[in-house]
């Protein structure tokens, strides 16, 4: 074969441009296909390469034509992900573990060691705690206030002894204030509202347990009138229903031991026995007193059970027919509970005292609610008011909800009604103002964590309402909402709390190429550079 001895022709033809890929794979191919002696040479004769060359490229082309026609798994080839391992992800992994799963500093670094194997010290999980609280602290206390009055409910928690004092939006959920605090005095309460009130905050109205500290940290700081401050039904019903179980328990026992005593007494009248341990001896008088002891404890529990069922429906915003109950008649009544609790028993007495100390203050909302039902009665009609509140007062035993379109308010409610003004008669009566039972959803959380963690230190306390009011509720009537998003103080975002607090960006949903892990961080994270990296200039 002949050979130019030009520059040109002397340089490999592998090597030259014009010799396109197409080319490389046929010539390849057929000297794979059709292997013998002298074709290698022969091969590298004509494309102006060493034999060695000729030989790795042969079996180049033998490798891959290998690993293409070889049997593969049946179905879709999965998607491959590749996890960076760098400070930002150590940062967001630690504040997710020690607040979302509660976990402790030490559970914290064997999570890491085991998902990212990478060592991080204890002290720098505090710094990285402590650098990440500090900055949520500040984005909270940096925000501006609602520009509307809000309808908030506040409430203790106690860390080892320790109160801390919290303050939550009513309608919206948001935490408005958290903080923990040496007393729980009036004047403590006091200062905390007036903070909030110099911030920009409104009162509208405030619902408070039956505790004299906070009544008299709002009659010192005079941030709103005593009639704009009602007693929260809730702790009421808790401590009512609590009691009534306790008798019905008490009554049982009660039975059980007549039970006893009257088998006893049958067994030591009868001719004869049957196998097995006889029961204790007893008397007649004994017996008598059993059923005396069984059938007062019945009563007090059965009356106690029925007064509570009553106490319920008497602090309800509307009665079983739909109507607005009127605050006298719903004083009335309570007058008449806390009279019958009195003259069942010294057991009953403590929940009488409590019922009259609270007094006229449980209806303190009836007054807001009255203004809306009119409200609400001349713009949809009081026949629509009545039928949604009906609705409302049963939708327990009748197990409805809310519609969300009009061809589902049609189909099962029969209404040929806007469902705009559905959904504002319902929202009045869920939203009554009269209890601090959403507060105790967050008091949920925070006790988790003083079990996991032995007590609240201050670096989690603020990383707690942070996620807390950024966090989109996952399920329930706020689903989808994030608090401060919904209260207007913050814009929306789907990134999730932690993405947010360290202002990444949100590349949990997408996918990448499968790239190798890169080193290891240090075996350790120094405080001081842990705490300065949540600083996003620092970070990059």
């Amino acid at each position: 074969m002949n050979v130019s001895l030009t520059p040109e022709g002397r340089k490999a033809r592998l090597q030259r441009p014009d010799f396109s890929i197409e080319e490389r794979v046929r010539e390849s191919a057929a000297d794979l296909a059709a292997p013998g002696y002298g074709k290698v040479v022969a091969f590298a004769r004509r494309h102006g390469v060493s034999r060695q060359t000729a030989h790795t490229l042969i079996d180049k082309v033998r490798r891959a034509c290998t690993e293409c026609l070889s049997p593969r798994p049946v179905g879709r080839p999965s998607a491959s992900r590749s996890l960076v391992v760098d400070r930002q992800r150590i940062e967001a992994s630690v504040l997710a573990l020690a607040v979302d799963a509660h976990a402790s500093n030490a559970g914290t670094q064997a999570c890491i060691q085991t998902m990212l194997d990478t060592h991080v010290s204890t002290g720098g999980i505090s710094a990285i705690l402590r650098a990440g609280a500090e900055r949520a602290a500040d984005e909270l206390r940096a925000l501006p206030m609602p520009a509307v009055p809000v309808f908030a409910c506040t409430d203790e928690l106690y860390d080892h002894g320790q109160p801390i004092l919290t303050l939550m939006e009513d309608e919206h959920l948001a935490v408005l204030l958290a903080t923990k605090e040496a007393e729980a005095d009036g004047t403590t309460w006091g200062v905390r509202l007036l903070e909030l009130q110099e911030r920009g905050l409104s009162y509208a109205h405030l619902v408070k347990d039956q505790g004299t500290a906070m009544t008299a940290g709002v009659a010192d700081s005079g941030v709103l009138p005593a009639s704009a401050c009602g007693t929260d039904v809730f702790h009421f019903l808790l401590a009512f229903g609590r009691e009534s179980r306790a008798l019905a328990h008490q009554a049982t026992r009660a039975g059980a031991e007549r039970d006893r005593q009257e088998a006893a007494l049958d067994y030591h009248t009868a001719p004869t026995h049957g196998r097995g341990r006889p029961p204790r001896a007893t008397t007649v008088e004994a017996y008598e007193r059993a059923v005396s002891t069984a059938e007062a404890a019945a009563r007090v529990a059965d009356a106690v059970q029925f007064l509570f069922h009553e106490t319920r429906a008497l602090l309800e915003p509307v009665d079983p027919d739909g109507q607005l109950i009127p605050a006298p008649a719903a004083q009335a009544g309570l007058e008449t509970v806390a009279a019958l609790l009195g003259e069942l028993g010294p057991r009953t007495r403590p929940l009488a005292t409590l019922l009259a100390g609270a007094g006229s203050a449980l209806h303190v909302f009836r007054q807001l609610l009255a203004q809306s039902y009119a409200d609400l009665s001349q713009r949809h009609g009081a026949d629509l008011v009545q039928f949604v509140a009906w609705t409302w007062v049963h939708r327990k035993a009748l197990h409805e909800h809310l519609p969300r379109t009009p061809e589902e308010l049609s189909t099962r409610w029969g209404l040929d009604a806007p469902l705009s003004a559905v959904h504002d008669i319902w929202h009045a009566l869920r939203n009554s103002h009269r209890s601090s039972s959403v507060l105790e959803s967050f008091n949920a959380i925070l006790r988790l964590h003083v079990q996991a963690h032995r007590g609240l230190t201050p670096s989690l306390l603020p990383l707690i309402v942070y996620r807390h009011n950024v966090r989109p509720f996952p399920r329930g009537v706020h689903r989808g909402e994030a608090p401060l998003v919904a209260l207007g103080m913050l814009p929306p975002d789907n990134r999730s709390w932690v993405q947010r607090l360290l202002n990444t960006p949100g590349t949990h949903s997408t996918a990448q190429e499968a790239q190798p892990l890169p080193t290891p961080l240090q075996p350790s994270l120094p405080s001081e550079p842990a705490a300065r990296s949540l600083d996003p200039a620092a970070v990059a």
